[in-house]
C-alpha cells in the first residue's frame, strides 16, 4: 500500500522539533476516522487494487484471459507509528542521504573538506539523538525513541562509510599559503592577467579546480589551512566586481 498522499512535506530536522512533530501528528489524527479503543489508530480511505481478468477470443475462437489491475478506494485501519510516522521518517531519511551524497560528490572535492563536511553532519545527527529525551513523543514512548535511534544510527553509518580512506597526508602535496581564500584567488588572477598562466588553465573553472587540488589557504578563524573549495566562484566575482578585486595590504606589497 502506498500512503504517500497523506504525508506532509517535512525534512529530517522536523522530527526533532516539538512543534513540527505536533504538525505531523495532526495530519494523521485530524484526517482519519476515530477507532474505538485505538489511541494511535485511525481509519483512512486508501488506494487498493485487485487483479481482474478480461475474457477475449482469438481468431480460432479460443478463450483467453487478459489480466489487468482494478484500482479502487478502500477503508483501512492505520497505526500512527507503523503505517505513518516511521515510514515517513524513512522516506525523509532517504531524501537526506540523497542530498548529502549529491553535495559530497558534486560540490566538495578536496579530501580534507569532505572530512570536515562529513564530521559536521555526523555531529548534527548526534545532536538529534541527544535531543530525543527532551521531546514528548520520544520521552513518553520508549519504543518510538528506540526505533528513531536506529534510523539515526543507520544514517551515521552511511556518513562514516563516505569518509576518505586517509587524511594523514592530505596536506603533504599541497602548497600552504599564509593568505585567505580571496587573497589566493586575487594572486592567481593577477598571474593570469599578466599571462603567467597557460591560457588553457586560466579560465575560472580550470584555474579554480587546480587551486582546489594543489593549494591551501589559511583560515584565520580556525587557525588551520583549508582547501580552496569553490575557488572558481571567487574568480567570477573578481572579474565582475571591481571593489571585491581590490588587493589586500599583503598583496599590495607584491610588485610585478
Amino acid at each position: 500500500m502506498n500512503f504517500n498522499f497523506f504525508y506532509p512535506n517535512v525534512s529530517l530536522v522536523d522530527f526533532f522539533i516539538e512543534e513540527k512533530i505536533g504538525f505531523i501528528k495532526h495530519r494523521f489524527f485530524a484526517n482519519g476516522i476515530d477507532v474505538k479503543n485505538g489511541q494511535f489508530k485511525r481509519v483512512f480511505m486508501v488506494p487498493s487494487n485487485d487483479m481482474i481478468y478480461d475474457i477475449i477470443f482469438d481468431e480460432d475462437g479460443e478463450e483467453k484471459k487478459i489480466p489487468t489491475w482494478q484500482y479502487y478506494p478502500e477503508e483501512k485501519e492505520l497505526d500512527f507509528f507503523d503505517d505513518y510516522f516511521f515510514p515517513l521518517l524513512r522516506i525523509v531519511k532517504n531524501k537526506y542521504v540523497d542530498n548529502f551524497n549529491a553535495k559530497l560528490n558534486q560540490d566538495i572535492h578536496a579530501p580534507d573538506s569532505k572530512m570536515y563536511f562529513i564530521e559536521s553532519e555526523i555531529n548534527l545527527i548526534n545532536s538529534y539523538s541527544n535531543a530525543l529525551n527532551n521531546i514528548s513523543l520520544y520521552a513518553n514512548y520508549n519504543t518510538a525513541k528506540d526505533r528513531t535511534k536506529i534510523v539515526l544510527e543507520e544514517i551515521i553509518n552511511i556518513l562514516k562509510s563516505k569518509m576518505p580512506n586517509s587524511f594523514s597526508d592530505f596536506n603533504a602535496d599541497k602548497i600552504m599559503f599564509n593568505l585567505n581564500k580571496k587573497e589566493v584567488c586575487q594572486l592567481f588572477q593577477k598571474l593570469s592577467d599578466l599571462g603567467f598562466v597557460n591560457k588553457d588553465q586560466a579560465q575560472e573553472k580550470e584555474l579554480g579546480a587546480l587551486l582546489e587540488k594543489h593549494f591551501l589557504y589559511y583560515n584565520e578563524k580556525s587557525k588551520k589551512y583549508m582547501s580552496m573549495d569553490k575557488a572558481y566562484n571567487y574568480f567570477s566575482t573578481l572579474r565582475t566586481d571591481a571593489a571585491y578585486a581590490t588587493p589586500s595590504k599583503k598583496l599590495k606589497k607584491i610588485t610585478f
